[in-house]
């Protein structure tokens, strides 16, 4: 080829489930330290959130957000990346911004309906806060540098200051609704009834200003001015020690659970097979070997059709293997120009392997002809669910 171009990515994701990730539903995937896919991620989570009409739902989506931001924050300090952990953390206070707003334009005619909404974003704040304050005693039990340390504080800071305002937003909105109710003849026992059903509907166990509570007394500011004050305080690593321990028991049987449930269902779904697709002078080449999911197929044969269809030459390996370390990494080069919906293609592809579960490697190559090409189809193998392709190439 007359013109070279070759790119490397390289993605290192956690093989293990950390602490984090056991005590808390919403975990760290993509991190702010791969900006590219980190970018598309917040964007696809905004659409999200901004197509999502009801105002409860809609806020219960942004909390999950926020405590996603929260845990690449822990992620991003534990691997020292004190910047991708900055980036993190202010796109946090804007997506409690945005919800502070979600909630004090709810208005609804009806206004019973407008309080059970409240309701309902009340329970999902309480557990949401319930988390935070596991993710606060994860933090602080972690030992950190000076940079890290000053940016424990801010965090803390942040995380207790945004979240009480929100609380209390929340609580002037639901007090006017609930005089508004009122003045239509409602009683109190049928309010405290309302609230009763929709915790027990979501099954909420924790009261939010109870757990509000626990976060600012957790108020990180208070324990990690430095260093020095952290490891000289017997009684707060003893706390520290029973949080930590605490938080590991409940990894330990999270974990499992999730493998569980994972492993056996990634295993119904993917197919084990060496496909190998090419003409006689192997001018193209689609070749797959290892075990991969249906959808993963369809979008490798996406793909490498755009690729003809362009009549683009290119040509593109994918690599997902495992390190010493325990982490799992994902390896793109290509050799050629792609289009912008090849691009976009080939990114899809590369996210569809965010979590892999074994080493996998993809060779994607695509010569362009002036003439139609004499290749006869060639089987390119069998799943075995029993499922083949056959592909004529050229």
């Amino acid at each position: 080829m007359t013109a070279r171009k070759c790119a490397s990515i390289v993605f290192l994701l956690l093989l293990f489930t950390s602490l984090v990730q056991a005590s808390a539903p919403q975990t760290a995937g993509v991190s702010p330290d791969n900006p590219i896919f980190w970018r598309i991620e917040i964007f696809f989570e905004d659409i999200n959130v901004a197509v999502t009409s009801d105002p409860a739902v809609k806020v219960q989506k942004s909390l999950d957000h926020a405590e996603e931001r929260v845990a690449e924050v822990e992620k991003m300090l534990r691997w020292n990346k004190t910047d991708a952990a900055e980036k993190a953390l202010n796109k946090y206070d804007t997506i409690l911004e945005k919800t502070q707003t979600v909630i004090t334009t709810i208005d609804d005619d009806d206004k019973q309906q407008a309080l059970k909404r409240e309701l309902e974003i009340n329970a999902s704040l309480a557990t949401y806060i319930s988390h935070l304050v596991e993710l606060q005693a994860l933090i602080a039990s972690t030992s950190h540098d000076a940079t890290q340390t000053a940016l424990l504080a801010k965090i803390s800071e942040r995380m207790t200051t945004t979240t009480a305002s929100l609380e209390q937003v929340l609580a002037d909105k639901k007090q006017q609704t609930e005089t508004a109710v009122k003045a239509n003849g409602v009683t109190d026992d049928v309010l405290l009834q309302m609230e009763q059903d929709i915790q027990e509907g979501i099954g909420q166990t924790k009261n939010v200003e109870d757990q509000l509570d626990s976060l600012q007394k957790m108020n990180l500011t208070s324990f990690v001015d430095t260093a020095a004050d952290i490891a000289s305080n017997d009684s707060l690593m003893t706390s520290l020690a029973a949080n930590a321990t605490s938080l590991a028991e409940q990894a330990v049987d999270a974990a499992a659970e999730f493998l569980e449930e994972n492993q056996s269902s990634s295993s119904s779904q993917q197919t084990h097979a060496t496909a190998t697709i090419s003409d006689a002078s192997s001018r193209n080449k689609l070749k797959v070997d290892g075990a991969i999911t249906a959808d993963q197929q369809q979008k490798i044969n996406i793909l490498y059709q755009q690729l003809q269809t362009e009549n683009t030459e290119a040509e593109i390996e994918i690599a997902v293997s495992q390190t010493d370390s325990g982490y799992w990494k994902i390896e793109k080069e290509i050799d050629g120009t792609l289009s912008a919906q090849q691009t976009a293609q080939l990114t899809d592809l590369l996210l569809s392997f965010s979590n892999p579960t074994n080493a996998v490697s993809i060779k994607i190559k695509y010569t362009p002809v002036s003439a139609p090409s004499k290749s006869t189809i060639v089987y390119s193998g069998t799943s075995d669910s029993g499922v083949s392709t056959n592909f004529q190439i050229g």
